[in-house]
């Protein structure tokens, strides 16, 4: 009976694991295929203009999530990230893809892409004001 529980409490140990590291994958590609889906929605994208910024998408959230991931392994050791120079290499990667985008989409297209950055950065630095506050709040009540 000891034998069967400890078997037991592996099996659903393993699977959890298994489970949280292709739930890591589907919140990768689920990004990727959000902002497809948003842009192709708001850009009027045509089935090809899709799927080939379906793959731009695609290819440039595992560079970023690379990005992350090296950024994490770097902290974990203790050492500090250079955040400077993290965000050029962001800055770099964004016009890299932007790039490739202006190859797919037509004139009308990049100008609204570009109006979809713009409001998605703006969200961006309004969520981190939001948790900024909320760490000096909760320093304070500390």
């Amino acid at each position: 009976m000891n034998k069967w529980m400890m078997t037991l409490a592996c099996a659903v140990l393993i699977g959890g694991t298994a489970m949280a590291q292709a739930n890591v994958k589907a919140n990768e590609g689920s990004k990727a295929d959000q902002l497809t889906e948003r842009m192709t929605t708001r850009l009027k994208l045509d089935a090809d203009q899709a799927a080939k910024v379906k793959e731009i998408n695609d290819r440039y959230a595992k560079e970023i999530n690379m990005m992350r991931k090296e950024n994490k392994a770097t902290k974990e050791a203790g050492q500090t990230v250079d955040r400077e120079e993290n965000r050029e290499e962001f800055k770099a990667l964004t016009a890299k893809k932007n790039n490739e985008l202006s190859q797919v989409l037509t004139k009308e297209q990049m100008v609204e892409w570009e109006k979809m950055q713009a409001e998605m950065r703006e969200k961006l630095q309004e969520r981190h004001q939001e948790r900024k506050a909320n760490r000096v709040e909760k320093a304070k009540t500390e």
